[in-house]
């Protein structure tokens, strides 16, 4: 079971490290806002992913709908995030 459970946890960690690292770097090219993409995973617990994209836009770094930063949101999380303008709003 720990077997397992390590490298999921440091999957979700690279993944989120390369999103972190991406805001950065919009964020010093000025982008104003950032819209989540779902993904291609089946099952999302509480349609977390979902809500997020709903939410619309937000200024990079600031949290959607369910306090998520970046992705991924749980386990098998394939969604990423594209720069959006502020003037979007809500998806």
């Amino acid at each position: 079971l720990r077997q397992t459970r390590l490298p999921d946890a440091i999957e979700r960690a690279v993944a989120a490290a390369r999103h972190h690292g991406q805001l950065a770097r919009w964020r010093h090219d000025g982008v104003e806002a950032v819209a989540w993409v779902v993904g291609q995973e089946q099952r999302c617990p509480g349609r977390r992913c979902r809500g997020n994209a709903t939410d619309g836009v937000v200024p990079p770094g600031e949290p959607f709908a369910f306090g998520d930063l970046v992705p991924p949101a749980h386990p098998g999380c394939t969604c990423t995030l594209r720069p959006a303008g502020a003037d979007e709003g809500h998806a």
